[in-house]
């Protein structure tokens, strides 16, 4: 039982590492560097976020199948090798690669690591204070990306792709944390619940327009919001100095942060 529940500690110190991404903040400007223009440059996030769009569903058949345990791992050796060929890439197949990849290492993530950390909660008898659980480990996730954005600012100074290099390690450290975890009872037996989900949404979005009209809606404000978060740091660019991106940055992450943090207390009490 402690080992399960030293599951929650590690997915904690995970969801830091796993965000402690130092090029985030000029991940758009290296890429129009190798590629040498912005219209390439923005086409490695569409490829990206197709890829988490497209991957979602079968990655989550494989997290009930195969465990929580082994996809988060899985989705962190593929984040790391997704940032090694990142760093390396002297063409646009290169990243058009590693951008798939890193797609496929969110997509391995998305709800199979808050997945794990549920199934553990219910297992050592901590399944009320999930909620706080949950608002912590977001707390830290936007805490990362802060102090990253910051720190990614001083390899700048070197080149960008000094600060992809260095991004590397955190990714390291990532993995290594999900070498510690331990499979966990799922708080459910039916083996097809990920494929009676899916066939339900997708009759529900058939049978009601107005839920077509809400997705739909979500689906364009998400994607373009998206994109203009991811170019940012072109616009920014214009009136400041490369290195001071992180800045402004991690503003909004701090925020994300704090927002967190405070929930998670007033969940507490």
């Amino acid at each position: 039982m402690d080992k399960i529940e030293n599951n929650i500690k590690y997915l904690h110190w995970y969801s830091f590492w796993e965000n402690f991404i130092l090029f985030y903040p000029v991940k758009i400007l290296f890429f129009a560097e190798v590629c040498g223009n912005l219209v390439q440059a923005m086409s490695l996030f569409a490829i990206q976020n197709i890829s988490i769009t497209l991957l979602e569903i079968p990655t989550g058949c494989l997290s009930d199948k195969w465990g929580r345990k082994l996809v988060c791992r899985a989705g962190a050796a593929v984040m790391l090798l997704s940032f090694i060929l990142y760093a390396f890439a002297g063409s646009y197949l290169v990243l058009a690669i590693a951008s798939v990849l890193n797609g496929l290492s969110w997509a391995l993530a998305s709800g199979n690591n808050r997945a794990l950390l549920y199934d553990s909660m219910v297992q050592i008898g901590r399944k009320k204070d999930y909620h706080k659980e949950v608002s912590k480990n977001i707390s830290l996730e936007q805490l990362s990306l802060a102090i990253s954005s910051l720190l990614g600012m001083f390899f700048v100074f070197i080149s960008l792709r000094a600060v992809m290099l260095a991004s590397i390690v955190p990714a390291i450290v990532a993995f290594a944390i999900t070498l510690k975890l331990e499979e966990v009872k799922k708080s459910y037996d039916d083996k097809n619940t990920s494929l009676i989900h899916i066939f339900n949404s997708i009759k529900h979005l058939l049978k009601h327009k107005r839920l077509r009209g809400i997705a739909l809606a979500e689906t364009l404000h998400y994607g373009l919001n998206e994109a203009a978060f991811d170019f940012n740091g072109v616009f920014f660019k214009q009136f400041v100095p490369e290195w001071s991106l992180g800045i402004f940055r991690s503003i909004g992450h701090f925020a994300n942060s704090l927002g967190n943090y405070l929930s998670f207390f007033a969940a507490k009490n």
